[in-house]
Order: structure tokens, then sequence, then C-alpha cells
């Protein structure tokens, strides 16, 4: 997906790669809680065989305030809101800057308990953007008004691109400089 290092984002986001079992060939992304536990963790597959993309423990009602890459510390300039863990990866690792944060949904329909968690996370950030893959325009404007009291707005993904997760790094920057140059 556009990683010279994979094995160095790997480390750094904390992802394993399942070889074996009913994991497999998935790479898994750590979910943590609003307190910082790790409670369970989402697999994407690498190849187009599997019947579904994602798997999720837990499954449910364990996974509905659950969102990839929080963690208890995170504050900054700019908290970055899509919708699976590979865009959410892209746009954190290549944005350049400790200052931007981006986190997965899970999903582009967030319900109540997720609301919740994003809103305390969104607090800790001077800017909030929802950048969702291209087809999910109506969720992510109904996510930018239930985020409207923290300032939310949309992002574009440039022309031609239609999930955040095939933006180029030279892409993720320039996107990220133009959100960060908007006035509030």
């Amino acid at each position: 997906r556009g990683f010279n290092k994979p094995k160095d984002v790997g480390n750094c986001y904390g992802l394993c790669w399942a070889n074996v079992g009913e994991w497999s060939p998935r790479i898994l992304f750590p979910l943590h809680d609003i307190d910082g536990r790790m409670v369970g963790w989402t697999g994407r597959t690498i190849t187009a065989k599997a019947k579904a993309r994602y798997k999720t423990y837990p499954s449910g009602e364990g996974v509905k305030s659950l969102v990839w890459n929080f963690y208890p510390e995170m504050e900054g300039r700019l908290l970055v809101l899509c919708e699976g863990p590979f865009d959410a990866l892209k746009m954190d690792y290549f944005a350049g800057s400790p200052e931007v944060s981006a986190i997965a949904l899970l999903g582009a329909n967030v319900g109540a308990a997720k609301l919740k968690t994003i809103e305390k996370i969104a607090r800790k950030f001077d800017n909030v953007m929802v950048l969702l893959d291209v087809g999910a325009e109506g969720q992510a404007m109904r996510l930018r008004d239930e985020l409207a009291v923290l300032g939310a707005s949309l992002a574009r993904l440039p022309e031609g691109v239609k999930d955040p997760g095939d933006l180029s790094q030279q892409q993720v920057r320039t996107l990220v400089s133009k959100i960060l140059l908007q006035p509030s």
C-alpha cells in the first residue's frame, strides 16, 4: 500500500500478521478502549479471495465504541477521521507531523457509543477533519454535523483518488498542509 519500510510501520503501530488459523491471511490492527487498554483487534485481509475484508474481535456490542489508532495521550493540531485502518495508517504515518493524528472509525456509519468516544478524543485537537472514502459523502456530512460543536469539517480527496489508503506520501502531505492552512 505504498510503505517503503513495512516492518517499521508495523512496529510503530503494533501491527501483527496472521498467516495461519482463522485470521489468516490478515494484518491485525490492535484496538484500545478510551483508557488505553488493548481490548481486541481488527484484521484486514490481503487477498481478494476472502469472504469478508475485515474481521473484528470482539464483534457486536464489544466494538461499537472502539476506533483504531487511539491512545490516551493523543493531542495536537489536527485529528483526521477515516473509515478504515489502512486509511488512517496512511494519513497518520505520512502526515509528517506529530501534531497530526488519524483514527479509523472501523466503518462509515457511526453510532452513539462511537460518537461519544470520538468526541472525547477530538476535544484534544484544534481541528477535526472528516475524510471518508468516495461514496460515503452522506455519512461524512452526518458525522461532520454531529461534531459541529467541535468545529469539524470535511476534507476532499484529490481528483481520481477514491480511498485515503490509496494516497501517496506526497498527496497526504499536500492534503494535510491545505487543511492546516485553512482558516478555522
